[in-house]
């Protein structure tokens, strides 16, 4: 699904505007947009103007006893989305805001690795890997 973003609106949630159509959704105004980005977001394209923002907000996944503890989210390429902020929080989570700076596509990824939360409770040796496809138009 791409979602398109226009200048003019504060924040966007890439949800709300999947709820306005199934396939692209078009906002139009003077100011620059924010597209949110979530966990739900995973394998996602959205698609933003220059000056937009992208603001990225990973909570940890629990379960079985373990926990996926998320990396800053990254871009691909910093030049096409320069990184403003970037942290990770001690429950897991972890966060970033993005500036596209200019046209092209590029993607944001994060990577998760699991800790166990119980004892007894065992990892896979693989960890999880979140993507979303950025367009800057």
């Amino acid at each position: 699904m791409i979602t398109r973003l226009r200048p003019g609106r504060a924040v966007l949630s890439v949800a709300a505007a999947a709820a306005l159509s199934a396939g692209a959704a078009s906002y139009s105004s003077a100011a620059a947009a924010v597209a949110s980005l979530t966990n739900a977001d995973n394998a996602r394209t959205v698609a933003v103007h220059l000056g937009d923002t992208v603001q990225v907000r990973l909570t940890p996944v629990r379960g079985d006893g373990v926990q996926w503890v998320w990396n800053v989210p990254t871009a691909s390429d910093p030049g096409l989305l320069a990184r403003a902020t970037g942290s990770a929080a001690p429950d897991g989570g972890a966060a970033a805001t993005f500036e596209a700076q200019e046209a092209g596509s590029g993607s944001v990824t994060a990577q998760a690795v699991c800790r166990p939360t119980a004892p007894g409770a065992r990892c896979p040796a693989a960890a999880m890997s979140w993507n979303v496809t950025v367009d800057v138009q």
